[in-house]
This record gives C-alpha cells, structure tokens and sequence, in this order.
C-alpha cells in the first residue's frame, strides 16, 4: 500500500467535507542506494501539500499496526511466520523487491493498517505508473491526462454519493519531481472536488 487519503462528501456526512491522510514517516523507509523503487515520494509527498497548503497538518493520521489476524486472512500463517521472523528466502525477498528488516514489517502493517482504517467506502488506486515517462508502465499517458481520469472517477463517486478510500500506487518516472507533482494532483484535485 501507499500513502492515502479517504474522502467523504459533505453532502454525505450533512457538515463540512473530510479529508483524512493516512501517513507515518516510516513510510519513507530506507533503501539502498540505487534501488529503482522511489521512495523518497512518501517524504516529498506531504511535505509538498503542506508546503502548498492544499493540506493542513490535523488532516493527517497515522495508523496502528494491522493485526496478524487480519494479515493472515490474506497471507498463510507460514509466510506470514517466516515475514515476522525475517527468516524469507533470498527469492522471496526478491519477490517482494526489499530486503527483509523489523522495520519493513513494521512499515508494510502499518500502511496496511492505514488503509483499512478507512471501510465501506470505495477503493481507488491511483496509481502513476501510468505515465508516459514511466520505466515500468506501458500505457503512455500525460500528467494531464492522469488528473482527467482522478477527475472522472471521483466525480462519479461523488455523483453517486459513494465515499472513496484513495491508495497512491506505482511511480517510476526517472525524475522524482514527476512522480510527485502527479500523486499531488490527486490530491489537490479531491481538495478541490470534496472541499
């Protein structure tokens, strides 16, 4: 999971809109040097919204550890034992695409708890791998474009009076300032909608 944030549509709620982040600086864990996943966006993500103001400091909640109970509803108990444990293989760990450590664990239940703390509402991964300067994406689409599709489907969901749960997913573009400057129209564009 990635940073997100859960919208709820004040006509929904019949008072001003919600706009909650899940967020822990252990999200920005760190990796070595030259490691294709860019992690520095989970740094220079809510700085920059709050740097901008599109977001404000009390908008951001940080999330309690998903319980082994919940992880091994998707996960079997021997690799959830062997993820606790640090005790994956090294092509498990290759699977994964970061080394094992007690703050990986603790970072990815974390993020996972933070999504789950935002049920009954829809689930929309917004990913930018999308994008055509991304290395591992194949769909060729514009910053611009990427906002028009944050921008349908959220208006959707508001016409329909659905709250949505938003997951940032994917990034590869070779300047972090893209893949940033994307995940941040997101943002400012549910700002925008749901304010």
């Amino acid at each position: 999971m990635a940073l997100g944030f859960v919208l709820i549509d004040r006509n929904i709620l019949k008072k001003s809109a919600v706009i909650k982040i899940a967020f822990d600086p252990i999200y920005a864990h760190p990796l070595p040097a030259n490691h294709r996943f860019p992690m520095l966006k989970y740094e220079l993500i809510p700085a920059q919204l709050l740097h901008e103001g599109t977001c404000i400091e009390t908008q951001f909640f940080t999330p309690e550890k998903c319980s082994e109970h919940i992880v091994t509803l998707t996960h079997d108990r021997s690799y959830y034992n062997k993820l606790i444990h640090q005790q994956l293989s090294a092509f498990e760990q290759r699977v994964i695409g970061f080394p094992q450590s007690t703050t990986l664990i603790d970072r990815e239940l974390t993020i996972t708890q933070g999504t789950i703390d935002a049920c009954n509402f829809a689930f929309y991964l917004s990913g930018v791998d999308i994008l055509d300067t991304d290395k591992l994406g194949k769909l060729k689409v514009s910053i611009d474009d990427c906002k028009q599709r944050d921008r349908i489907v959220f208006n959707q969901l508001k016409k329909h009076k659905i709250p949505v749960v938003v997951a940032l997913g994917g990034g590869y573009s070779p300047e972090i300032k893209t893949i940033v400057e994307a995940h941040c129209n997101t943002f400012r564009l549910a700002m925008d909608l749901y304010s």
